[in-house]
């Protein structure tokens, strides 16, 4: 037999239901978000492991290949040498040898 259930009743247990719902919903929301997040951090420490390990690559190879060592504070190097050559009475000349002719 079918139970007798006043309006008020119904209501309530009605609020009660979709308030479950919704704080079910809330936190598969949460959960997935905070997966989002955490894929997320993983894929950028990837991405600056792999650019940093291709850096040193290149520049390794640039040494191999060219005999050069390249780095990143190339004008801080060539501030030295053009300092120390200016110190030396030697800027603008031409260094002995050079076939390039400056």
């Amino acid at each position: 037999m079918a139970e007798k259930v006043s309006t008020k009743d119904a209501v309530e247990r009605m609020s009660a239901a979709t308030t479950e719902a919704a704080n079910g919903m809330q936190h598969s929301y949460v959960v997935g978000l905070k997966g989002v997040q955490d894929y997320n951090k993983k894929w950028m420490e990837f991405a600056q492991a792999n650019t940093q390990a291709a850096i040193e690559f290149y520049q390794i190879w640039g040494e191999v290949a060219f005999g050069v060592h390249r780095t990143f504070d190339h004008e801080c190097t060539t501030a030295a040498y053009d300092a120390d050559r200016a110190d030396q009475g030697t800027w603008g000349a031409c260094p002995a040898g050079n076939p390039r002719g400056c």
